[in-house]
């Protein structure tokens, strides 16, 4: 059986080579440096709990691989409005087009309407993504695990330190916990679902959480469904989570989200 993630990877770094013949590495990392404002993503999450609220990162997604097509007549700043409305501290917004529908252009259309922040929700494989993401308008990159070795965890840190961006790394495993971890970072997100099978078990973040340091901000990710979970979540410490999936496919996203957080009302 083929690993989706390796397929992903795979498709990334030709979409990069792609990026890089129209778009050169040095006009993009010259673009870049004039975005000078230094990221706002981390800080809003830790303003939020310290105000003893939830942390929500609120997702814009259309699809993905496991669930295709997600919300038919997708319309991310919409969405991204409803979100800000209810208060969530910041915005995942999915920029990968061919397994996850998204646009890199849904990110600047979204900081027109929207002022929290964006998490750039996407496979980061190359350090051309890191100015890329700069000059999209994003705050933060999603580091993976699971597909960069701990050398490009590192690396890709100090880059995105560079550009004035956050990064959130994202772990699965003990043993990918146990290399991000050495590398002394401050924010790391749990997967809750396996990205070779598409399983979710949200006691993946409990697990994980009592092996990391109380001085790390945790963000519970995937399979979050009501309000249960979240309460089971809060009881092992866990106060931030990104959550996309179980509001897009309810009814009424801002009920949703007022039935999974009261406190945010």
């Amino acid at each position: 059986m083929t690993n989706i993630l390796d397929v992903i990877v795979k498709q990334k770094l030709s979409e990069i080579a792609e990026s890089k013949r129209n778009h050169p590495t040095q006009t993009l990392v010259n673009s870049a440096k004039k975005k000078s404002c230094k990221s706002r993503f981390l800080e809003s999450l830790l303003n939020t709990q310290r105000k003893s609220l939830p942390a929500l990162i609120a997702e814009c997604k259309k699809g993905s691989p496991s669930k295709d097509i997600i919300v038919k007549n997708y319309d991310p700043v919409k969405i991204a409005k409803i979100y800000q409305d209810h208060k969530a501290s910041a915005i995942s917004v999915l920029t990968d087009n061919k397994f996850f529908y998204g646009e890199k252009d849904h990110i600047h259309r979204i900081k027109e309407i929207v002022t929290l922040p964006i998490l750039r929700k996407d496979f980061i494989v190359d350090s051309y993504q890191i100015p890329e993401t700069k000059v999209l308008g994003a705050d933060c990159i999603l580091l993976i695990a699971a597909c960069l070795s701990k050398k490009q965890i590192g690396d890709f840190l100090l880059e995105s330190a560079d550009y004035g961006l956050d990064a959130l790394i994202e772990v699965h495993t003990e043993q990918e916990l146990e290399n991000v971890l050495s590398l002394d970072h401050k924010l790391i997100g749990i997967n809750n679902r396996n990205l070779k099978e598409f399983k979710t078990d949200i006691n993946n973040s409990i697990k994980l959480k009592k092996l990391i340091p109380d001085s790390v901000l945790v963000v519970s990710e995937s399979g979050l469904k009501d309000r249960n979970h979240i309460e089971k979540l809060e009881m092992h410490g866990i106060k931030a989570y990104l959550i996309g999936e179980t509001f897009l496919t309810a009814p009424d996203i801002g009920h949703k989200i007022e039935e999974l957080f009261p406190q945010l009302k």
